[in-house]
């Protein structure tokens, strides 16, 4: 291996297979290589892998590269299992992939859609992995038509369309998350859609079985999953073609702080940009909070409430909400009590021009009922999530 001024030179035999894993990028000097499944032959083509993934290169021919960090020899049988499923799929209208987390789901996600786009099929790319969503935000269900590769997990572009589920896990939003991926999901066709790994109890099977059914899935991909569970889910769709495989990826997990680093470096990508805007709650309506969904009382009533330092108080649908200054923890019957600064760091939707994007509460002012929130539009209407981020990790990103 020759270091020259540009970066590393390395040499791949033909038909040999790498690891090549972000923060990185190569550039192809000669020879013929693919990336993902997406075939690449263009002197002096340029990819860049981000932090925290990684891709897998098979050497077509003898070829040679120049590379920010040395490349990692990988048995040829790692390339050839994904490729050898992603082939089984290409055919199919909607592939669903199902499996734990580290498995290997979006590494075949991207092999699929690269191997379709080789073969000049069209492709829509969809995930309903809110919590790790590549395609734009954690917090969405997301879809977009593919029409370049190769397909790069963490690094994918184009124009989107988003459903807001405005959580990270789907445990407690269900209904939320089924909406999203039957509204974006259903009447597409030449569709491969990567999924969350919450697969762990059969509540996670069902739900995926649930979103198999609603979409029309053709074609379900099980990695990792017991033989009780492929049985289960065979079983259930006996006119679809189901394919099991065991994990692909490496058996190392992911650490919840690093999961919570690429959700926020991920969320950091889409606030890149954003403006902070001062909302009037009396002429923009926001959805889904527990707030702002009647009139708020008369500061005359708060003196009668069984709650001290009120800041604001409604009566909605359920009962009485209260925001206090300070945090209490005593509960009373009928009464939602929350503490001054409850929504600092909620994820919502910004509505603009009737579209979804990400947007991110910063405070609310209840004496001039106005909302502050970070987004990249002034929006028509807010809809509020449950999810929580760090405003201080996305310092020095807003304009």
């Amino acid at each position: 291996m020759n270091i020259d001024a540009s970066g590393l030179r390395q040499e791949l035999p033909r038909e040999t297979a790498w690891l090549l894993t972000g923060p990185s990028s190569i550039r192809l000097i000669n020879g013929e290589i693919a990336v993902n499944g997406y075939v690449i032959e263009e002197q002096g083509r340029q990819l860049t892998v981000p932090t925290g993934r990684s891709v897998l290169i098979y050497a077509i021919s003898s070829s040679a590269i120049e590379a920010t960090k040395p490349l990692s020899r990988v048995n040829t049988n790692a390339y050839k299992s994904y490729y050898s499923l992603a082939v089984q799929s290409t055919d199919y209208d909607k592939t669903l992939i199902i499996g734990p987390t580290d498995c290997g789901k979006s590494t075949l996600f991207s092999f699929i859609s690269n191997i379709s786009l080789v073969e000049g099929k069209p492709i829509i790319l969809a995930t309903i992995d809110i919590g790790q969503n590549e395609l734009y935000a954690p917090g969405f269900v997301t879809k977009l038509e593919a029409s370049n590769g190769p397909i790069i997990p963490g690094s994918i572009t184009g124009n989107t369309e988003n459903c807001f589920v405005g959580a990270f896990s789907p445990l407690h939003v269900l209904t939320k998350y089924f909406g999203c991926a039957s509204k974006l999901l259903t009447n597409n066709r030449h569709i491969v859609i990567d999924t969350d790994g919450w697969i762990s109890i059969w509540q996670g099977i069902e739900s995926k079985t649930a979103i198999a059914t609603a979409i029309k899935a053709d074609n379900i991909i099980l990695m990792g999953l017991h033989d009780k569970v492929f049985e289960y889910i065979k079983s259930r769709f006996t006119d679809t073609n189901i394919i099991k495989s065991p994990c692909l990826a490496s058996s190392t997990k992911k650490t919840r702080e690093e999961r919570r680093t690429h959700r926020d470096r991920l969320i950091a990508r889409r606030l890149l940009g954003a403006k902070r805007y001062s909302i009037n709650l009396d002429a923009i309506p926001v959805y889904g909070g527990p707030l702002f969904f009647e009139s708020s009382l008369s500061r005359e009533d708060y003196s009668l409430l069984p709650v001290k330092h009120v800041v604001y108080a409604e009566k909605g649908p359920n009962g009485l909400v209260v925001v206090t200054k300070h945090k209490i923890q005593t509960r009373l019957p009928g009464i939602k009590i929350l503490h001054e600064g409850w929504e600092r760091g909620l994820i919502a939707a910004a509505l603009c021009n009737g579209k979804e994007a990400l947007a991110v509460i910063e405070r609310i002012d209840y004496t001039r009922r106005r909302m502050h929130i970070l987004s990249m539009c002034m929006p028509e209407a807010v809809l509020l999530g449950s999810a929580k981020v760090s405003l201080e990790s996305y310092s020095g990103i807003i304009s």
